[in-house]
């Protein structure tokens, strides 16, 4: 026998909570295991890092990007361009080259060229985008061939700790924001996937076996009418299950699952939403004391959707009679509400 519907959608978030689960550890990990390279790698070497030096032009075809690097220079840099938190300057020995800095190693780096009239750089070879290469040649006004010619095929990001891995300390903690911001959704559609299947599992329990068996028989007759957002009518019962639609009035949790027996809904009203004095969102509400006022369908206003909405609505009043139909006064009264 197939899984119900109602047992189908359960599944699925129960599914999509354990997905978010090994993906938040995923994203957890990978930065974390490039901690832990880096480690590794720096206690294989003790400390000791070869280091390319960037004055031998002879030897530059060798090396590649996140190799590790140094530049003795004699001047202090002068900064060309700031881009994304990080200073561009131009600094100088027997030949130029662009090296990346902070404001403290730039200070660092210049009082040391003040004072003994030298300073070593040490870093990563960085090659440049294609984006911060065409700032460069506007700020020197020079085409590509110049630019290779004069200022090299890498820069110079420093980073006094860079141990030779493939990992540089700034790249790893990118690598950590980002996926850390994706873990943060993950969490809370994790969480949420969690909360609604809860929550459905406490609307069921209100109903009986031999209520539940009946209303999972009707889900799967062919007179069952389904609509949007998983709206269900079928002969005796109203069934929504979880919906993420943006349109879906989910301001209280208790709305996001209902399983009713149309003869328990005490009041139904039409429920719009407006901006502006517009009507722009078009629903349905209704009101049972054990669950309250929930919003069963909310869509954009137009006449394909209002049409919907007119055929619930008139769906929902014809199976029960006795529904106190409207928002007013007088039924807010007669409810309690």
């Amino acid at each position: 026998m197939t899984d119900s519907i109602i047992r189908k959608s359960y599944n699925s978030m129960i599914k999509k909570a354990a997905f978010c689960l090994v993906a938040i550890i995923v994203c957890i990990a990978i930065p974390g295991g490039m901690l832990l390279y880096n480690q590794h790698y720096s206690a294989i070497t003790n400390g000791s890092v070869n280091r390319f030096d960037m004055t031998n032009t002879d030897g530059i075809d060798n090396v590649k990007s996140n190799d590790a690097a140094e530049l003795v220079i004699t001047k202090s840099p002068s900064m060309i361009y700031s881009y994304n938190d990080n200073n561009y300057y131009l600094v100088e020995n027997e030949h130029s080259f662009i090296a990346i800095m902070d404001n403290e190693q730039y200070t660092e780096a210049d009082t040391s060229v003040k004072s003994t009239g030298s300073y070593k750089l040490v870093g990563y070879l960085e090659a440049p985008s294609n984006e911060i290469k065409g700032k460069l040649k506007d700020y020197f006004a020079i085409n590509s061939d110049e630019y290779d010619a004069t200022y090299g095929k890498y820069m110079l990001h420093v980073q006094n700790d860079y141990n030779g891995s493939g990992f540089p300390i700034e790249k790893i903690e990118t690598t950590a924001i980002f996926f850390g911001i994706i873990a943060l959704f993950l969490l809370y559609f994790g969480i949420d996937y969690i909360v609604k299947s809860g929550l459905m599992l406490k609307k069921l329990s209100y109903l009986s076996d031999a209520s539940y068996a009946q209303m999972e028989k009707e889900l799967e007759a062919p007179g069952v009418r389904k609509y949007p957002q998983n709206l269900y009518l079928t002969e005796n019962y109203i069934v929504l299950l979880h919906s993420f639609s943006a349109y879906k009035d989910n301001s209280k949790k208790e709305n996001d699952s209902l399983f009713i027996n149309y003869h328990d809904v005490t009041w139904m009203y039409p429920s719009n939403m407006t901006q502006y004095g517009k009507t722009v969102n078009s629903g349905i509400t209704v009101y049972n004391k054990t669950f309250g006022a929930v919003s069963i369908l909310s869509l954009p206003t137009n006449d394909f959707n209002q049409n919907m909405i007119n055929e619930v609505y008139n769906i929902i009043s014809q199976k029960n009679p006795n529904i106190l139909l409207g928002y007013n006064d007088e039924n807010q009264k007669r409810i309690g509400a």
